[in-house]
């Protein structure tokens, strides 16, 4: 079974909680306009809509489902396919 991790980095606030949790995976980045916002490492990324995708394998589920659940924005989506 493979998880897809979704990121909404537009309306990401960059909070931290997600990198403070799975760090492995998630990282605080300066965007392009200044602000710090979380980022999915290795992901591909949408330009058009700041939307980041990656797959991981089952056992990379439990770190983000729980950088998910601590997101106060709802930005981050994480799913077993």
């Amino acid at each position: 079974m493979v998880v897809k991790i979704t990121h909404e980095q537009n309306i990401c606030i960059g909070c931290g909680a997600c990198a403070a949790i799975t760090p492995e995976h998630w990282v605080m980045v300066d965007t392009e306009t200044g602000e710090f916002k979380a980022h999915l490492e290795n992901s591909n990324k949408d330009t058009a809509t700041n939307i980041e995708t990656k797959t991981v394998d089952d056992s990379q589920f439990q770190g983000n489902k729980d950088a998910e659940e601590s997101c106060p924005v709802n930005c981050i989506h994480v799913v077993k396919e």
